[in-house]
């Protein structure tokens, strides 16, 4: 057994290697300190969960770690992360460095979590190399889009009779089959979305007393960096818009393992109906100084579509942004043909907000 590794080396690792798209994760960003804040605000302690792969001079060659949702029966591999030099040296030792990563943290998922996932940048051939080794099957291909700060406020014409709100209790209903018909199998259950417990933050566009769509949300910290995308239809969210869619000194105690030969070693305030001004239920939309938005979900009902409730909900959203910016993914192709036409539709609809496409990304899942 390798020596233990501090975390704070692991993460300074693993912030190297998420400074490329070739080698980043994406349900990491590129800051160091918002890496290790997500990490630290998985589901399972990073402490038992990480896996490390160390020379034989103890230097740290690769590392990878697991977050789960046994009610789901899905878990979500971040990494793995193989040092540059392993590939560089011998590109064989790399990518069977790798496949061990992942099987180590695999095997410590519940016997009842079989759907498991990476989610990496198209330009991420290690992962690719990676997920055809372990026989994992391509789960399609997501658009990270982001709406930048300089972007003008929308002016279009009022949504009629509409109001946006926060979402209660009441609403779940509702809330649920939009949710389902869009999201079929996804990270985050309508419950959740409308848990306080939880971080997310749901607003509902209601039309003559009835609910006609939801758009969740939650806050990130302002960096220079583009953060994480949300992970893919199991922690990413696929968002159509106007179509209908997250201490002290740790050791990584026993979760190391040799690599290789053991010598070798990721608007602003208050908005009126419609567009770039719409009221909130009675107030304005709660802005976090500091903070920007990033959407799980959006949905609107079939009937209702085309008719300024996407853009009223997206404006709301982003009033609740400190620094007007919003980020979103939007996957291609769902599973669901009824949500792949709505899927397909919302690039173009987010495309004309002004929004711009950051990065393509793909999902990797077990067979």
């Amino acid at each position: 057994m390798a020596a233990k590794s501090d975390l704070s080396d692991v993460l300074a690792f693993i912030a190297a290697q998420q400074q490329s798209p070739t080698t980043a994760c994406a349900y990491l960003g590129t800051d160091a300190a918002e890496i290790a804040a997500d990490l630290a605000e998985l589901d399972q302690p990073l402490s038992e969960t990480l896996r490390v792969a160390v020379a034989g001079d103890g230097r740290i060659c690769g590392v990878a770690t697991v977050e789960w949702d046994a009610e789901l029966g899905r878990s979500w591999v971040y990494g793995p992360w193989i040092a540059d030099d392993v590939f560089a040296n011998d590109a064989t030792a790399g990518d069977e460095a790798a496949l061990n990563l992942l099987h180590a943290v695999i095997e410590q998922t519940p016997a009842d979590v079989t759907d498991h996932e990476m989610f990496a940048s198209v330009e991420n051939q290690r992962l690719a190399r990676l997920a055809k080794n372990a026989n994992w099957v391509d789960a399609g291909l997501s658009c990270a889009l982001e709406l930048e700060t300089e972007t003008p406020p929308w002016d279009y014409p009022p949504a009629p009779a509409l109001l946006i709100r926060e979402a209660i209790p009441h609403d779940l209903p509702t809330i649920s089959a939009l949710h389902d018909a869009d999201f079929p199998g996804t990270y985050a259950s309508a419950s959740q979305l409308l848990d306080p417990d939880e971080d997310y933050r749901t607003l509902v566009a209601e039309r003559d007393g009835l609910v006609v769509g939801y758009l969740t949300y939650q806050h990130q910290p302002i960096s220079g960096e583009i953060a994480g995308q949300a992970r893919n239809d199991g922690e990413q969210g696929r968002n159509d818009g106007e179509q209908g869619r997250n201490d002290g000194e740790q050791t990584c105690g026993d979760g190391e393992l040799a690599c290789g030969d053991g010598e070798q070693g990721r608007n602003d305030g208050e908005q009126a109906c419609g567009g770039g001004e719409q009221a909130c239920g009675g107030g304005e939309q709660e802005r976090n100084d500091g903070e920007s938005v990033y959407i799980d979900f959006v949905a609107v009902s079939a009937d209702a579509r085309r008719t300024g409730v996407g853009r009223a909900l997206l404006a709301t959203a982003r009033a609740a942004s400190a620094d007007g910016r919003i980020r979103l993914t939007v996957d291609l192709p769902p599973e669901s043909p009824t949500a792949a036409e709505t899927h397909q539709a919302a690039i173009p609809f987010y495309l004309a907000l002004g929004f711009k496409v950051t990065d393509t990304l793909r999902a990797y899942r077990s067979q």
